[in-house]
């Protein structure tokens, strides 16, 4: 990674016709980024990667209509290392500024003991009820999820408070871990923060992030709202019980550690105010750790906060990672034509019809989900299919939401099916 601040401004110039020092740095360096996506990620996306690559060295010898010119390795290694299409394009862009501020802030709050009472306010205000202790877990993985923007976090942190309260209220295994990981999942949507995908909407659209925001609200508010309502028939169903709720009540909880809140809420009141979404997280960190000095029990000491900004540097390596190498397989999809090749037999197959079309899209962005993280599956989608919907008159936005929405489900899907697991 030094190798190219060297001599940038001919290092740059170089990228269609590299040296040898520059192929054989730029091939250590993509041996170096599939082995941290194997580590943190699994096997899978990295073979991925390498299958995509194949496909750009093999383009002459493939079928009609994968059929394209190749590129041998020094121009493959060019374009991955020395170009801003490949690892150093858009998505490790996204992680390198948007996603590890916010991976930061999740951890400040959590230090600060926020995700503690953001379950304990929960279950004040959802527990007294038969369908209560479901509706505890509903509300919470909202409250935490919002700032942490991690499904398999949420469900984690969520799911050693939680499962002896659903255990008590009559939940099967089975059904409490569906519970967790379905509540696990709406983080990813959630605002403020959402996935790391959302971030790569607003730089992909040439957005704000503050209207990605906007564009999540109603489906979040939608989606939770069908959790409650399951809950509900559940709890009728296998006749759940209620259960004792020890401790403070809300108002209560809300006097002595309501500040919580605040940091959430002011991220977007920061936005509104005209400020980007880097320097809104920025100040959002800043006011997390001075309001956690309101109470002793809270507050960020030296050593706690050295601990927070640890566990949120190395939180982001998975995503970073993820990034890094999504970032090859786009750049082969730029590389070769293959997002505009993609598109065609999309609508080929489809015959033009924009509901198959749609139907087609979902069912590639499923199959992509079953084997890669959410943020993987978002960007090979964007990158191969959303053109194609874009054609049929269909809003790039709309598009594009569209794909998150069905990368989400990832989290949940086997063989991977991380929350679950």
């Amino acid at each position: 990674i030094g190798y190219p601040m060297w001599d940038f401004e001919e290092f740059i110039y170089r990228a269609a016709l590299p040296n040898l020092m520059d192929q054989i740095l730029g091939a250590l360096t993509i041996l170096l980024v599939l082995e941290a996506t194997r580590r943190t990620t699994g096997w899978i996306l990295p073979a991925v990667a390498l299958l995509f690559l194949a496909y750009a060295w093999l383009g002459p010898w493939l079928p009609p209509p994968w059929t394209h010119q190749g590129y041998r390795l020094d121009r493959l290694v060019g374009h991955m290392y020395m170009t801003l299409e490949g690892i150093f394009g858009v998505p490790l862009d996204v992680a390198a500024t948007f996603i590890i501020l916010f991976t930061i802030y999740g951890a400040v709050l959590e230090h600060s003991k926020a995700g503690e009472f953001y379950v304990n306010f929960s279950l004040a205000a959802m527990g007294s009820k038969p369908a209560g202790a479901g509706r505890t877990v509903t509300l919470a993985s909202f409250l935490l999820g919002g700032p942490s923007g991690s499904g398999v976090a949420t469900t984690i942190t969520l799911g050693s408070v939680a499962y002896p309260l659903l255990a008590k209220a009559g939940y099967d295994k089975d059904s409490a871990g569906g519970l967790l990981s379905a509540g696990g999942i709406g983080a990813i949507i959630s605002p403020p923060v959402l996935g790391a995908a959302a971030f790569l909407i607003a730089e992909f659209l040439k957005i704000s992030y503050l209207e990605v925001i906007a564009m999540a609200a109603i489906p979040t508010l939608l989606y939770y709202w069908s959790i409650f309502t399951m809950v509900e028939l559940d709890a009728n169903k296998f006749g759940a019980r209620p259960i004792a709720v020890a401790g403070e009540g809300v108002w209560s909880l809300t006097r002595k550690y309501g500040y919580h809140f605040v940091s959430l809420v002011a991220i977007v009141v920061f936005m509104l105010w005209g400020y980007t979404a880097i320097l809104s997280v920025v100040y959002a960190i800043f006011l997390a750790i001075a309001l956690s000095f309101i109470r002793r029990e809270t507050a960020l000491t030296p050593a706690r906060l050295w601990k927070a900004l640890q566990d949120g540097s190395t939180g982001v390596l998975s995503v970073a990672s993820t990034c890094a190498t999504a970032g090859i397989i786009v750049g082969v999809v730029t590389l070769t034509g293959l997002g505009l090749k993609f598109s065609i037999i999309i609508l080929d197959l489809a015959g033009g019809n924009l509901f198959l079309t749609v139907a087609y899209t979902a069912i590639a962005v499923w199959i992509l989900g079953l084997a890669m993280p959410v943020t993987a599956s978002y960007i090979i989608a964007a990158v191969i299919t959303a053109p194609a919907m874009i054609k049929l008159g269909i809003p790039a936005y709309a598009a594009h939401m569209f794909i998150f929405y069905y990368a989400v489900l990832s989290e949940v899907s086997p063989p991977t099916a991380l929350s679950p697991f």
